[in-house]
């Protein structure tokens, strides 16, 4: 199924053209509008006028997880606090990450996440409950995208007391969260002599900040369960990037229309199909904190075509970059 079969399924040739179109752009809203991007090309000595194709990007310095982490948020930040409409601290394994949103970021990270959703069979017909803090925008996302699905939707919060009741109430078929949220979820219900088989809940979508938490095994009693795999990476502030296409594989869509996606092997050239690389990010579209060839420390292998239709790049995670 798709969300968005247009953006989906689009031919290469006009997504070159799209991205390179929105490349020009997004660099130049990074350069004027923030104070660490103003710096960044000045020092590389290169302008948005130099950005005309997809592959002008290779002209861009790389944005590292220390220099986010070192530089104050304002300094990525391209307009005054009054003018955003979220802001939410995210912790990923350096620490609490501000991300910073507007109307429109917001738009587009639902758009994505429900794009998510829709490819591990969610709708209208669905009853999926979520776990975790509200606290934390990622999870918000997944409420908006679930609601924009058509799903009815459980907020569990994080008070494991709760989840029973609200699992025994509501005949759940989806949970979605972190998985020591689930395995918290397992611990609760084992103390009152349950487990999830006894309710019917079939499908978990697992929220992984990080790729350690991605490759850690998972529990033997999940076996039975169909279960999806999202990056929610805290620098990105949405679980919607990584399209999985796949249960129970970590081989994800990336969001090209919204996100430049780059395979870079050692010797920085680009990977090909069957090849192993670390993944390079740059925002298209992102208004309040624009990221700009942003190393992830993700190493993936490039696939080829995929069954599902989907005509995007489509990557495996295999690991993590000895630099991080």
């Amino acid at each position: 199924m798709f969300a968005n079969p247009q953006v989906e399924t689009m031919d290469h040739a006009q997504l070159l053209l799209l991205q390179g179109q929105k490349l020009s752009k997004a660099v130049r809203w990074a350069q004027e509008k923030t104070a660490f991007f103003h710096e960044s090309l000045a020092r590389q000595g290169v302008s948005y006028t130099d950005i005309e194709t997809a592959e002008d990007i290779r002209k861009l310095p790389f944005l590292t997880f220390n220099q986010l982490h070192a530089v104050p948020m304002l300094d990525f930040s391209t307009m005054p606090l009054s003018s955003m409409l979220r802001l939410s601290a995210l912790r990923d394994g350096k620490g609490a990450l501000t991300r910073l949103y507007t109307n429109g970021d917001i738009a587009h990270d639902i758009e994505l996440v429900t794009r998510c959703l829709v490819s591990a069979g969610l709708h209208r017909a669905a009853v999926a409950g979520w776990l975790g803090c509200g606290a934390d925008s990622r999870l918000l996302d997944i409420q908006y995208g679930l609601e924009f699905v058509g799903a009815a939707v459980v907020p569990m919060g994080d008070d494991c007391s709760a989840w029973q009741p609200l699992l025994e109430g509501s005949h759940l078929d989806t949970l979605a969260g972190a998985p020591a949220r689930i395995r918290a979820l397992e611990d609760a219900l084992a103390a009152g002599g349950e487990d999830l088989s006894a309710y019917p809940v079939n499908r978990l979508i697992l929220l992984h900040d990080s790729a350690a938490s991605a490759l850690a095994p998972l529990p033997k009693a999940w076996s039975s369960l169909k279960i999806y795999h999202l990056l929610a990476l805290p620098e990105f502030g949405t679980p919607g990037i990584f399209l999985p296409c796949e249960a129970g594989r970590l081989a994800f869509h990336v969001a090209e229309d919204l996100y430049l996606a780059e395979i870079l092997k050692a010797d920085g050239s680009e990977a090909a199909a069957g090849e192993t690389g670390e993944l390079v990010l740059s925002s298209l579209e992102a208004q309040a904190m624009p990221l700009l060839r942003l190393r992830t420390g993700l190493m993936v292998r490039k696939l080829g075509a995929c069954a599902c239709g989907r005509t995007g790049l489509r990557v495996e995670l295999t690991g993590i970059s000895a630099a991080e």
